[in-house]
């Protein structure tokens, strides 16, 4: 677990670290954008994928695939583990002028639902048993994208996903913009 909080680190200050300069990057109306996330949730491995488009120069739509990858243990012969796929869409609201001095920082707060279907396995001599549920999450939170060159960069975010066994997500994200 250690490893994976080392990386999310390292790859936040990576970005705080680049060099900086006055361009107008912000995602326009009409733009579409593709993202490929890594991170952590509730101490897990998650990554996915997103596609969007600009509804205006502010608002962004987006729809999202998630991989969560869950806890497993062996012992005395007992083995489980755990997984999730998530599939969801909302809002974003981007703050297109708030670092006026580095308009390469743009902020953005947003919103959606996800539906996770999480699914368990068990063996023990031979013998084994699944089980599977699927939820539905309000997610909100927010992020930056970090503008490298104008249409491309990366994407650090926090989300919160409210619902019966509520999580907490940070990721970093990879994003082209077109």
């Amino acid at each position: 677990m250690q490893g994976h909080k080392t990386m999310l680190l390292l790859a936040l200050a990576a970005v705080c670290a680049c060099p900086m300069a006055a361009e107008d990057n912000a995602i326009e109306k009409g733009e579409s954008e593709a993202v490929g996330f890594a991170g952590l949730a509730d101490g897990n491995l998650t990554m996915g994928g997103a596609f969007g488009k600009g509804v205006t120069d502010k608002i962004f739509a987006y729809g999202e695939l998630s991989f969560l990858k869950g806890d497993s243990a062996s012992f005395n012969g007992v083995k489980a583990s755990s997984n999730a796929i998530g599939f969801g869409g909302g809002a974003q609201y981007n703050f297109n002028k708030l670092f006026k001095s580095n308009p390469r920082w743009v902020p953005y707060a947003g919103a959606g639902l996800s539906l996770f279907r999480f699914s368990a396995k068990s063996s023990f001599g031979g013998v084994s048993a699944s089980a599977s549920a699927t939820d539905l999450f309000l997610n909100f939170g927010g992020g930056l994208r970090y503008y490298m060159k104008p249409n491309w960069g990366f994407r650090p975010e926090l989300m919160i996903f409210a619902g019966d066994g509520s999580f907490i997500r940070a990721t970093v994200g990879l994003f082209y913009q077109f």
